[in-house]
């Protein structure tokens, strides 16, 4: 496991982006010599039964198709309306619609 964060450190250093630095890193981790495949596969395959980890994709995509729909746009009309009264929670209600869609905050 030391090797992999290793190879991970190295390649961020030398500009290598984050996502391939991560795969590199991780093919390193099933060409150990005491790594047999079918502890690979079972490893690979366990993997894809964690929720949380696919819920992440999910959540992005639901972000990016919000940002195309235009709904982030209307919610942030909503929030503004709601808001509009006081001038001081209109930052916070900025950010609480910003963050479930995961968009850059403009405050």
């Amino acid at each position: 496991m030391g090797l992999v964060l290793c190879i991970f450190a190295l390649l961020m250093c030398l500009g290598v982006p984050l996502a391939f630095s991560i795969g590199i890193a991780s093919l390193a981790y099933f060409f150990q010599p005491n790594l047999t495949i079918m502890v690979a596969i079972n490893k690979m395959v366990s993997m894809t039964q964690s929720f949380p980890l696919l819920a992440v994709p999910f959540f992005v995509l639901a972000g990016n198709l919000m940002n195309e729909t235009g709904i982030t746009k209307k919610a942030d009309k909503i929030c503004i309306s709601f808001n509009r009264a006081y001038e001081r929670r209109a930052c916070t209600c900025e950010l609480c619609a910003e963050l479930p869609y995961g968009r850059h905050l403009r405050l």
